[in-house]
């Protein structure tokens, strides 16, 4: 994630978009269209947003098959979102070609504004060998360090196999490199253990990382055509159900994997079509509260989770808020 905050932080928000996508693997014409989204997103933060933050990652779940790009800041917003979305109209001066781009050029775009709230934009871009799965699940996330760190001490991945989404939420202890380092451990033994439980997941964890600075981790299994949730948690990740707006907290226990966990309990809890399964680490104040944003809950995950890290980051500590949604 980087922010801009002035004209010349647009070529960094530009090179620093066509570099992950370059890393994924997309042609030369794909990498034109990316940078030029880039480059419209970063300068919407500065013409409508007075600056803002943007961050290129990965897909969520589409093993290395996507781009998604997000632009978040805290401007005026917009007071009317189709008449923003026509070529010509602007409110800045410009050819008011800007948002039109994004949506023409990505493979998905989607916006929320709030007049006074400010803007969150996303944009998604998919390598035509490595197609999109038609029921993969809908996903989005925010994991940066701690300012002034490279290194982050957060982790999470998703894993989506017959019908089942596999979230996983990882906090190494402390920031930095070794914090880094058992986050990462988290994820090899999750990406190389065969999913049963999330109970049996948690407990795969805590052997593999004995021998590290250890982590805390919160483990979902949704299955979207039930709505069946199970979960299981060690430390202080936190997990919440939205549904229509109203969320409740689901159980966590005390302990550090890797160190010293006195039981790995599971609970099962049951979500509507369309909820949202909410997970963060401490880097995220707890008092996060979705009606504040109108609107934001049927939004695009990857926005309700920006919009989250927005409101509610702090800056003591790296900090991560992936959010999941049901689908049939």
């Amino acid at each position: 994630m980087i922010e801009v905050l002035e004209a010349t932080h647009v070529a960094e928000a530009r090179r620093y978009a066509a570099r992950v996508g370059d890393g994924l693997g997309f042609d030369e014409a794909a990498l034109a269209q990316i940078k030029m989204v880039a480059s419209e997103m970063a300068s919407n933060l500065i013409k409508h947003g007075g600056g803002g933050v943007f961050l290129a990652q990965p897909l969520p779940g589409a093993r290395g098959a996507g781009l998604e790009l997000l632009a978040l800041d805290r401007g005026h917003g917009m007071q009317e979102v189709t008449r923003c979305l026509t070529d010509g109209y602007s409110t800045a001066g410009t050819l008011g070609l800007g948002l039109g781009t994004i949506v023409r050029q990505s493979g998905l775009a989607e916006i929320y504004t709030r007049p006074e709230a400010g803007t969150a934009v996303v944009a998604h871009f998919f390598r035509p060998e490595a197609a999109r799965t038609p029921h993969g699940p809908d996903c989005g996330a925010v994991c940066v360090p701690k300012p002034g760190q490279d290194a982050c001490g957060d982790a999470w991945a998703l894993r989506h196999e017959h019908g089942i989404s596999w979230l996983l939420v990882t906090d190494g202890l402390g920031h930095g490199p070794l914090a880094a380092s058992a986050s990462q451990a988290a994820l090899d033994a999750f990406f190389g253990w065969r999913p049963t439980r999330p109970s049996d997941g948690l407990a795969v964890l805590h052997q593999a990382l004995r021998g590290t600075r250890g982590a805390v981790a919160g483990l979902v299994a949704l299955e979207h055509a039930s709505g069946t949730l199970r979960y299981a948690g060690v430390g202080n990740i936190a997990t919440h159900l939205c549904q229509d707006d109203a969320c409740r907290s689901v159980l966590s226990y005390d302990g550090t994997l890797g160190y010293q966990v006195r039981s790995i309990r599971e609970h099962s809890y049951q979500i509507a079509e369309g909820g949202l399964v909410v997970m963060h680490s401490d880097g995220l104040s707890s008092r996060w509260n979705l009606t504040q944003r109108p609107g934001l809950f049927s939004a695009h995950p990857a926005l309700v989770a920006g919009c989250l890290y927005l409101d509610y980051t702090r800056d003591t500590d790296d900090a991560t808020v992936v959010v999941l949604r049901r689908t049939s």
